[in-house]
């Protein structure tokens, strides 16, 4: 318990980081709007969830000394990729409303542009600090509707979007390094505040027909602090509401930790709490990564795991996909001491990248039918 405890404590210094249907849980299939290049170009088909193991490829590509998590650009995304050796299907970034509250059309039309569909999370803080209670943006201001005029704006344009857009409130909830972790909410009548809360988040899309919206409930695969009230599914809004369960999963996160975890043995729980949640809903890797500066684990192995689990094993059925969160953020003025998950700063890591991700399992594109 001391390395998940100490695990899960510094991952507190990174953590800055429908279609409306009623999707069948028999039959597993989405219904959205694929994306044709060129964007102006809508057209409209069935969309299947991954079959045989097969699992789509993601990442978050930010810029190498980015501030936020919005600071994704064409070049950012073209660096990973090429280094990677394999296109993405999805590409993830947050809508930071410290920095502002409109829809991230740049970094959205940046993403199809790569034939990709985003994968956003709605961050509504006040700023990135982690360990404290949201003045502004608080759980009960949402839900009595304070901002429905910005979700509502932010809805009008998503819709007008020509691709499904993966979309997330309240990322890895269960955790209290965020200020939407009941720990700062109540504790106990915390999840039942962030609960109506989300639930009004998606109502009002809804009420403005974003239809391609995919609602992920983005969940960390331990919970932090390890209360009763404090279990995912206390905060879940339900199946008629959610359409993805999603997993973060990190290794090492500070270039001196130890007793780093592998990535499997945080999935196999994080895949119970997930399944826990709801048993029909797919599951999404929605970050995992670990830093290559760590002294005491190496990265490769600890990433080639993890893709051994994830594409030659099919440990873990329902997942559909995953990404990488490719990012680097320092911690005092020495750069030996940065963290890095940035593929590029490392040729192992590079090379190990276009072995795994050569694997047929792995999906360039969303919404690709197979046999």
């Amino acid at each position: 318990m001391d390395a998940i405890a100490t695990e899960q404590f510094n991952h507190t210094i990174y953590s800055e980081n429908k279609c409306n249907r009623r999707c069948s849980s028999k039959v597993f299939i989405l219904l959205f709007i694929l994306i044709i290049i060129p964007i102006s170009v809508v057209d409209s088909k069935e969309c299947y969830l991954p079959n045989n193991g097969s699992l789509y490829n993601g990442a978050f590509t930010p810029v190498q000394y980015h501030h936020h998590e919005m600071e994704l650009t064409h070049e950012s995304i073209s660096s990973y990729v090429n280094n990677s050796g394999r296109s993405l299907a999805i590409i993830a970034l947050s809508h930071e409303w410290s920095v502002n509250r409109s829809f991230p059309l740049d970094q959205v039309h940046a993403i199809q542009s790569f034939g990709a569909i985003p994968y956003i999370r709605l961050m509504m803080r006040n700023n990135i600090e982690q360990y404290q209670a949201e003045p502004i943006y608080t759980l009960k201001r949402i839900r009595d509707g304070m901002y429905d005029t910005e979700l509502r704006q932010f809805a009008r344009v998503a819709r007008s979007i020509s691709s499904p857009i993966l979309i997330e409130y309240g990322t890895e909830m269960n955790g209290w390094w965020f200020s939407w972790n009941g720990y700062w909410t109540g504790r106990e009548e915390g999840p039942a505040l962030f609960q109506s809360s989300y639930r009004h988040i998606i109502d009002i899309m809804k009420e403005e027909e974003a239809e391609n919206l995919i609602w992920v409930f983005h969940i960390n695969w331990h919970s932090n602090p390890e209360e009763e009230w404090n279990i995912p599914e206390a905060y879940y809004p339900g199946d008629d509401y959610i359409d993805i369960i999603g997993v973060s999963a990190y290794g090492a996160l500070l270039p001196e930790d130890k007793g780093t975890l592998p990535f499997s043995y945080m999935m196999d729980k994080g895949y119970v709490l997930a399944k826990n949640i709801s048993p029909v809903k797919p599951v999404f890797v929605s970050e995992f990564g670990t830093d290559l500066n760590n002294k005491c684990s190496s990265a490769t192995a600890w990433t080639e795991e993890a893709f051994k689990a994830l594409f030659d094993e099919k440990r873990w059925p329902d997942i559909i996909g995953f990404v990488w969160w490719n990012a680097g953020w320092p911690h005092d003025n020495n750069p030996a001491n940065n963290t890095t998950m940035r593929i590029e700063e490392d040729e192992k890591m590079r090379n190990l990248f276009q072995r795994c991700l050569a694997s047929d399992k792995v999906l360039e594109k969303y919404c690709e039918k197979q046999s």
